[in-house]
Protein backbone atom coordinates (compact mmCIF):
# COMPACT_ATOMS: atom_id res chain seq x y z
CA UNK A 1 0.00 0.00 0.00
CA UNK A 2 1.29 3.60 -1.37
CA UNK A 3 2.74 5.87 1.90
CA UNK A 4 1.53 9.47 1.79
CA UNK A 5 4.96 10.47 1.22
CA UNK A 6 4.31 8.22 -2.31
CA UNK A 7 1.16 9.64 -3.00
CA UNK A 8 2.71 13.03 -3.40
CA UNK A 9 5.69 11.94 -5.35
CA UNK A 10 3.54 10.20 -7.69
CA UNK A 11 0.84 12.94 -7.66
CA UNK A 12 3.49 15.87 -7.81
CA UNK A 13 4.95 14.13 -10.76
CA UNK A 14 1.59 14.44 -12.13
CA UNK A 15 0.77 17.67 -11.45
CA UNK A 16 3.45 19.39 -12.51
CA UNK A 17 2.57 17.83 -16.02
CA UNK A 18 -1.04 19.31 -15.57
CA UNK A 19 -2.79 16.65 -14.55
CA UNK A 20 -5.78 18.18 -12.70
CA UNK A 21 -6.89 15.09 -10.99
CA UNK A 22 -3.44 14.86 -9.43
CA UNK A 23 -3.63 18.70 -9.02
CA UNK A 24 -6.60 18.51 -6.83
CA UNK A 25 -5.40 15.20 -5.02
CA UNK A 26 -2.26 16.81 -4.38
CA UNK A 27 -3.56 20.12 -3.07
CA UNK A 28 -5.59 17.51 -0.55
CA UNK A 29 -3.19 16.61 0.60
CA UNK A 30 -1.27 19.96 1.90
CA UNK A 31 -4.43 20.61 3.27
CA UNK A 32 -4.95 17.97 5.29
CA UNK A 33 -0.74 17.63 5.97
CA UNK A 34 -1.36 14.73 4.70
CA UNK A 35 1.97 12.97 4.57
CA UNK A 36 3.46 16.18 3.96
CA UNK A 37 3.56 19.45 5.68
CA UNK A 38 0.49 21.12 6.09
CA UNK A 39 0.61 24.29 3.85
CA UNK A 40 -2.78 26.17 2.99
CA UNK A 41 -0.79 28.45 1.10
CA UNK A 42 0.04 24.81 -1.71
CA UNK A 43 -3.35 23.59 -1.25
CA UNK A 44 -4.53 26.77 -2.95
CA UNK A 45 -2.20 26.81 -5.29
CA UNK A 46 -3.14 23.28 -6.59
CA UNK A 47 -6.77 23.48 -6.21
CA UNK A 48 -6.39 27.21 -8.29
CA UNK A 49 -4.59 25.07 -10.70
CA UNK A 50 -6.75 22.24 -11.00
CA UNK A 51 -9.49 24.97 -11.12
CA UNK A 52 -7.86 26.44 -14.26
CA UNK A 53 -7.15 23.04 -15.63
CA UNK A 54 -10.83 22.29 -16.32
CA UNK A 55 -11.28 20.51 -12.83
CA UNK A 56 -14.42 22.71 -11.79
CA UNK A 57 -14.93 20.79 -8.22
CA UNK A 58 -11.61 22.14 -6.94
CA UNK A 59 -13.24 25.99 -7.33
CA UNK A 60 -15.46 25.04 -3.64
CA UNK A 61 -11.95 23.37 -2.35
CA UNK A 62 -10.34 26.42 -3.10
CA UNK A 63 -12.59 28.35 -1.89
CA UNK A 64 -13.21 26.89 1.57
CA UNK A 65 -9.02 26.87 2.02
CA UNK A 66 -9.46 30.85 1.53
CA UNK A 67 -11.44 31.03 4.58
CA UNK A 68 -8.72 28.93 6.90
CA UNK A 69 -6.21 31.84 5.53
CA UNK A 70 -5.03 34.71 6.59
CA UNK A 71 -4.42 37.67 4.29
CA UNK A 72 -0.52 36.97 3.51
CA UNK A 73 -1.04 33.80 2.83
CA UNK A 74 -3.69 33.97 0.35
CA UNK A 75 -0.90 36.52 -1.33
CA UNK A 76 1.59 34.16 -1.24
CA UNK A 77 -0.73 31.48 -3.24
CA UNK A 78 -1.25 33.90 -5.37
CA UNK A 79 2.41 34.98 -5.88
CA UNK A 80 3.46 31.31 -6.25
CA UNK A 81 -0.07 30.96 -9.09
CA UNK A 82 1.54 34.14 -11.08
CA UNK A 83 4.86 32.44 -11.42
CA UNK A 84 4.01 29.21 -12.07
CA UNK A 85 1.51 30.31 -15.17
CA UNK A 86 4.74 32.55 -16.11
CA UNK A 87 7.17 29.54 -15.76
CA UNK A 88 4.96 27.36 -18.42
CA UNK A 89 7.25 24.57 -17.25
CA UNK A 90 4.88 23.35 -13.74
CA UNK A 91 5.01 24.16 -10.29
CA UNK A 92 7.88 23.71 -8.11
CA UNK A 93 5.47 22.12 -4.93
CA UNK A 94 8.71 21.64 -2.75
CA UNK A 95 9.76 25.24 -2.82
CA UNK A 96 8.84 26.96 -0.08
CA UNK A 97 7.62 23.64 2.43
CA UNK A 98 7.79 26.41 5.66
CA UNK A 99 5.10 28.11 4.71
CA UNK A 100 1.94 27.17 6.32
Amino acid sequence: MPTPSRNWLWFTLAAEQGNANAQQCLAGLYAGGDGVPQSYIHAHLWYSLAERNGLQVSRASRVAIETRMTRAQLDKAKELLAQCEVSKRGCDSSSDQASK
